[in-house]
């Protein structure tokens, strides 16, 4: 539900405002509020009891039930932690980043929440990508990383299971097919290659194969939304379990950011983690895919 409007009584509070023009219980207003659904002057706003001049326009996006999280982050995920810069290792079903009917489930507020002072993001996985993400704690870096990024300086690769067979006979290709979002009213939008599309560049491995499964590394050299699932749907090796682009699994998509790496620059230290994917791989992947993943984080 999306409700927006300007406050008209005089001396009300936030909290007051949202009860008004939603018709929710206060109960409900105080929960909305705490996970970030209400919004003062087109900014998400967490403070109940903050007084309202007429005229300030207030809004809110919710989805019933109205249920709050007691999320916490693992401190286990935090696999880097110093000059500045936090790499987290991002669970599969986590959001990045806060939507628009709430934030307090997402990695970036926990991160904040957890570390108790500023942090800076800087780029952002899907959120059923699992893998590395790097966060400032200085905000004196933010130029640095911001250039690292748009230079393309920052190395990302990702361990994707996709079904095969390999339509190549080299093990390595490059993908360079512009993609450009499909939008149709009433469905979710979506990325697909397309000549009017932006440039978009991936360098795909082929890593092992069981069963009509691929193991495949992937090199986004451009940073363009959805980009490793859109490439490897266009070469007919699509994600497993990937609901928009790839085909139907048991078990949720396996695509897993497991290396982060950058030269020095400005100053930030040269840096390089690799991480394997999640325990739960070793569980569902063929036991030789699964023993090649151990051995690509180890190397």
């Amino acid at each position: 539900m999306i409700y927006k409007q300007s406050v008209t009584r005089k001396n009300q509070t936030f909290l007051d405002a949202i009860a008004d023009m939603s018709q929710l219980p206060k109960a409900d207003v105080t929960t909305l509020i705490q996970i970030g659904g209400a919004y003062l002057k087109g900014k998400r706003h967490k403070q109940a009891d903050t007084p309202l001049r007429p005229g300030v326009s207030v809004e809110v996006y919710y989805h019933a039930p109205i249920v709050k999280r007691d999320m916490v982050l693992d401190p286990k995920a935090i696999v880097h932690n110093g000059s500045g810069i936090v790499v987290v290792n991002k669970p599969s079903g986590m959001p990045t980043q806060g939507s628009r009917d709430r934030d307090d489930n997402c990695l970036y507020e926990l991160l904040k929440r957890h570390l108790g002072g500023y942090v800076g993001l800087h780029h952002r996985l899907d959120q059923d990508t699992s893998g590395l993400i790097c966060f400032t704690t200085d905000a004196s870096l933010n130029s640095d990383v911001a250039e690292l990024f748009s230079e393309k300086r920052v190395i990302k690769r990702y361990l994707a299971l996709v079904r095969g067979p390999w339509p190549f006979n080299d093990h390595q290709t490059t993908v360079e097919m512009p993609i450009a979002p499909l939008r149709e009213k009433g469905k979710p939008t979506i990325h697909v290659t397309s000549p009017q599309g932006k440039k978009a560049k991936t360098i795909i491995t082929y890593l092992g194969e069981e069963h009509g499964l691929l193991l495949v590394e992937a090199q986004p050299v451009t940073g363009r939304t959805h980009q490793i699932r859109v490439h490897c749907q266009a070469i007919e090796c699509p994600l497993v379990g990937d609901h928009l682009y790839g085909v139907v699994a048991a078990y949720g998509m396996k695509l897993h950011c497991g290396e982060l790496s950058w030269p020095a620059y400005g100053k930030l230290p040269e840096t390089s983690i690799r991480i394997p994917p999640p325990p739960i791989w070793q569980e569902q992947l063929p036991p030789s895919l699964a023993e090649r993943c151990l051995n690509w984080g180890s190397t």
